[in-house]
């Protein structure tokens, strides 16, 4: 018996090896999802709302206040889920941050992207509508306050550009 979450194509996250605290953005197919999940709760889910397009590049941005998964495309409100959940969820888990796939054990990739990725931001706030879209095609400095991770991989290597270097 083969899990629907078998089809899901994870761009980023960090997650425990029981898919438990932590998060991920992704394709579910036919949208793109946002997951967090605090470890004691079910899962914060949100799906986008809309067509997803597989012939060109897409902006895809997601949020989480402790109250709502809200996730945007191209600058777009495309969601929310709202389930209290403790917005520190995002600082427990102990497994490591990647991109391109989702490591459950810490070391193996579970459910691979397939595809192109650029310019990820990591934020330890939540950024506004308006932020969201103003920063999708600019090049940031990476010493915007809040900014956590930076990686626009215009470099061989997939070096973090904020003042962290999570390399």
């Amino acid at each position: 018996d083969v899990s629907h979450w078998d089809q899901f194509k994870t761009a980023l996250g960090k997650r425990g090896p029981d898919g438990g605290t932590g998060f991920r953005l992704g394709l579910f197919l036919p949208f793109f999802a946002f997951e967090v999940n605090d470890g004691i709760r079910r899962n914060h889910f949100v799906g986008s709302l809309g067509t997803v397009s597989f012939d060109n590049w897409m902006h895809v941005a997601a949020t989480y206040d402790g109250n709502s998964v809200e996730i945007f495309l191209n600058g777009k409100f495309r969601g929310r889920s709202t389930n209290p959940g403790p917005p520190q969820v995002m600082q427990k888990s102990t497994f490591p941050f990647l991109i391109g796939k989702e490591g459950n054990d810490g070391i193996s990739g579970h459910y691979p992207w397939t595809g192109q990725i650029d310019e990820v931001q990591l934020w330890n706030r939540v950024l506004t509508t308006n932020e969201i879209r103003s920063r999708m095609w600019a090049k940031l400095s990476g010493n915007e306050p809040g900014l956590v991770g930076n990686w626009n991989f215009d470099q061989k290597d997939a070096r973090d550009l904020s003042a962290y270097a999570n390399h």
